[in-house]
């Protein structure tokens, strides 16, 4: 089926499975973004909507009485983490922006522990009181990369991020040989972080799985969320000598900052790496 992206008036392709069927009516799982949002439409006999549940962005409709609408009860998210945030205002086409001011507020967490300046983005004003802090930040598309960095990388500064991890796998044998494969006649890290980015996002079926799966693991099950788009690609990207992190933060989707995972690899400078759209820089 396709869909509309009310974010940018765009034809979104998706895919709908009916997973039961009975005389009460009917259930079906709809998948679409390249498999990360995931909806489950409950319909009635007749094919009226009852319950709709999505999973990126997290929300639940349900079909009510006017009486049942007087009767709600508003969860409490006091004390639990919160990943998706809804836009102050609303942006009728974010992948148009040139420019985007933000202003974040939050408690209990140092200012320092926050990386909030890169290539895109930088800290326009500051400000702290009981309450807790507040930063502006100004967002822009990043300048045309100026610097080229041939392989491997043997700054001993950069040694951290060619290093293995509990996730992340450069050594293992698949890995290698698949970026190996994947990077073929590449000499330049930039060429190699292309080629690697586009080969993961297509290799990847996007699901929204509990449990975090190391490079290897991905390798061998193709499923996995942003987490694991972002593990194999610095497994596959370290094991040809590209230093690369993981970067946490906040990704505009669907209407609403949603926490996201991704990377940054070493070309010269830091630039960022989304596997999961296949955004480079």
């Amino acid at each position: 089926v396709e869909t509309i992206d009310e974010s940018d008036w765009k034809i979104v392709t998706a895919t709908a499975k009916r997973v039961r069927r009975e005389a009460a009516g009917a259930t079906w799982e709809v998948r679409f973004y390249g498999g990360i949002g995931v909806q489950t439409m409950s319909m009635d006999a007749e094919g009226t909507l009852q319950e709709s549940v999505s999973r990126a962005p997290n929300f639940r409709i349900v079909k009510s009485t006017e009486a049942d609408t007087k009767n709600l009860v508003y969860r409490s998210m006091n004390g639990r983490e919160v990943l998706a945030f809804p836009l102050g205002t609303e942006i009728s086409a974010p992948h148009r922006l040139e420019q985007l001011r933000v202003r974040l507020k939050w408690k209990d967490i140092p200012f320092e522990e926050f990386q909030l300046e890169d290539r895109r983005q930088r800290v326009s004003s500051r400000s702290a009181d009981s309450g807790g802090q507040t930063v502006v930040l100004e967002i822009t598309k990043p300048s045309p990369l100026t610097t080229r960095a041939s392989l491997p990388v043997e700054d001993p500064a950069l040694a951290l991020f060619l290093a293995e991890t509990d996730f992340i796998k450069p050594k293992n044998e698949e890995i290698l040989a698949t970026a190996r494969r994947v990077a073929a006649g590449k000499t330049e890290s930039l060429e190699v972080v292309r080629a690697l980015s586009e080969w993961v996002h297509g290799f990847i079926e996007a699901e929204l799985i509990t449990n975090t799966l190391s490079g290897p693991e991905v390798l061998a099950t193709r499923k996995g969320k942003c987490t694991e788009y972002s593990t194999l690609f610095a497994s596959l990207a370290r094991s040809m000598g590209v230093p690369t992190r993981i970067a946490l933060g906040e990704r505009m989707i669907a209407g609403q900052w949603g926490g996201h995972m991704w990377n940054e690899a070493w070309v010269g400078q830091w630039i960022t790496v989304d596997t999961s759209a296949n955004e480079v820089d």
